[in-house]
């Protein structure tokens, strides 16, 4: 299918151009595998940069025109449990605590009156992760954030949103779930690690470029049934 032509004029530009420069392995080989495939899962512990690199690469992809508008998708679940009903205001006030990680990110180069004409016109896009049933997303990068708090069934209907000329990041850290049941990273990777054009890059305690205490508290940490095996992975228990 032809690219469509598209016409972006009327929306504000970056004050300059996004540039991404990974620190780690991991981080190298999970931009390399945005760029190169469909749909990637980028999984592991706190502070590795899986979703500040993802909103660099949909910043990156829309300033130079790649694709016409970002997705942002997150299930709206809280440690205690909450519906998003509770918030107060309208879909993108109320997912606004659970998205601010992604916008913090955007504000590295767009400032915020332009991350809101971005919203204001559609370009930018945040949506529950129940609210895509039924949508199929062409021409946009898709963020999918937290998805640790998702159930198997949630994961397949995300994936089936994913429309031509599009990209997909699906992040998230098994260690931090809000909510209990099978993780939908375990069932994607057993049954999708061969499927062509989708990619799984795992994260570790050396991967963690936030605060050294930070990385400290990631090893020392116990968790039931999940070992972080210090190469790079997370991995949980049968």
């Amino acid at each position: 299918m032809a690219k469509k032509n598209r016409n972006r004029g009327h929306v504000p530009q970056a004050r300059k151009p996004v540039e991404i420069d990974p620190i780690t392995t991991a981080q190298r080989d999970y931009v390399s595998a945005i760029h190169t495939n469909d749909i990637t899962f980028g999984i592991g512990s706190a502070g590795t940069g899986k979703s500040y690199l993802a909103a660099l690469l949909a910043m990156q992809y829309m300033t130079e025109n790649k694709v016409d508008r970002i997705v942002i998708a997150r299930p709206a679940v809280t440690a205690g449990g909450e519906d998003i009903g509770f918030l107060p205001g309208g879909i993108t006030m109320k997912m606004d605590p659970y998205i601010r990680p992604i916008i913090d990110a955007f504000r590295t180069y767009w400032g915020a009156t332009t991350i809101q004409d971005y919203i204001g016109r559609g370009d930018i896009e945040i949506v529950p992760l129940a609210f895509m049933r039924g949508r199929t997303f062409d021409d946009t990068f898709i963020i999918a954030d937290e998805m640790q708090n998702a159930t198997p069934e949630n994961l397949l209907m995300l994936l089936t949103r994913f429309g031509v000329r599009s990209k997909m990041v699906i992040t998230g850290d098994p260690i931090q779930s809000d909510v209990n049941g099978q993780s939908c990273f375990r069932m994607a990777e057993r049954t999708l690690s061969n499927v062509p054009s989708i990619a799984f890059i795992s994260f570790g305690e050396n991967d963690v470029v936030r605060h050294e205490t930070v990385k400290n508290i990631l090893t020392a940490w116990p968790v039931a049934g999940v070992t972080n095996n210090g190469a790079g992975a997370i991995t949980q228990a049968a």
